[in-house]
């Protein structure tokens, strides 16, 4: 910004310079530091043919740019944290859905394991009466041979 800044002024600078250092001697080059105030006078009319050449005008252009350069910028930062602020709502969103999901999910898991347990004891019961109607049936196989 400041190469920008100085690659912009010099041609102003420039003008002030050319103005102020005249190709002839100043008659009052002796008495320069008696009467500083020629010197003032000098400046304020070349200063005054700089205005009127349009010195300022680049200055006051780039000052111009650059404050609507801010403005877009300020508007740009204000959509991206809107934007931002509905992607954290959405996530957030998701992520209490996804919870409420792993807790139905481990509800389930849980009912299937009890449901599991049930069934493995109600099958050790059935082999148990297995075992006692063959027993029983052995029995009964025993006494009709004997009988």
């Amino acid at each position: 910004v400041r190469a920008f800044f100085l690659s912009c002024c010099r041609p102003w600078m420039a003008c002030f310079t050319t103005t102020l250092v005249p190709t002839s001697p100043r008659p009052w080059s002796a008495d320069a530091q008696l009467r500083p105030h020629l010197d003032l006078l000098a400046l304020t009319f070349s200063g005054k043919r700089a205005l009127s050449a349009g010195g300022f005008d680049q200055v006051i252009k780039m000052c111009d740019n650059m404050v609507a350069m801010l403005k877009q910028e300020q508007l740009d930062d204000a959509h991206k944290q809107e934007y931002c602020a509905a992607q954290f709502n959405t996530a957030d969103d998701k992520k209490k859905a996804l919870e409420r999901t792993v807790a139905d999910e481990s509800t389930a898991i849980e009912n299937a394991k009890e449901g599991l347990d049930t069934l493995i004891h109600e099958i050790a019961a059935l082999e148990a009466g297995i075992k006692a109607l063959d027993k029983t049936v052995a029995g009964a196989t025993e006494q009709r041979k004997a009988e």
